[in-house]
């Protein structure tokens, strides 16, 4: 779960230029703020949500990953959610981190499906997706922006996810 001591690494992350021209999206440091917080009530509210990532020797901050509960189209849903900074960019960690968040959502919590979504152009996250199975469902706006919707469908079948 993100800590309030996290908020410097966090406004690294959402303030540097390659991530807002990736996302689109230039985060205020109350914005970001607010994410955080929020996603400690996620935890408190749900019992899952977003964690910090961090280097497994080195400590450093690399990103965030989780779960998290959003309405999409008057539809409730739980969305597999990741941000890293761009230097982790293409190295494989958003596979790394999400695989974690996946056996928890399929393996513990037993859900049916997550989704995860993605502007248009943000590629990178876009060929993660493809990675781990998602399936391209429709198009919808969320925050102003044309997003891809994809889905992983949990058939039960999930017992060859490991989150070493």
């Amino acid at each position: 779960m993100p800590t309030l001591s996290d908020l410097s690494e966090y406004y690294s992350m959402f303030q540097n230029k390659q991530f807002i021209a990736c996302y689109g999206v230039a985060f205020s440091k109350e914005k970001i703020n607010e994410l955080v917080v929020s996603n400690i009530n996620h935890w408190k509210q749900n019992g899952f949500g977003m964690w910090t990532w961090r280097d497994k020797e080195s400590h450093h901050f690399i990103g965030r990953v989780g779960l998290k509960s959003i309405t999409v189209e008057e539809k409730n849903e739980v969305e597999l959610a990741y941000a890293l900074k761009p230097e982790y960019w293409g190295k494989s960690v958003a596979i790394e981190m999400s695989l974690m968040a996946i056996a928890l959502a399929f393996n513990t919590l037993s859900l049916p499906s997550l989704i995860c979504f993605t502007r248009a152009q943000n590629y990178q996250s876009l060929r993660v997706m493809q990675k781990l199975d998602f399936h391209y469902e429709k198009d919808f706006i969320y925050l102003g922006f044309l997003q891809k919707l994809h889905r992983l469908a949990n058939f039960g079948l999930n017992t060859h996810i490991d989150h070493k």
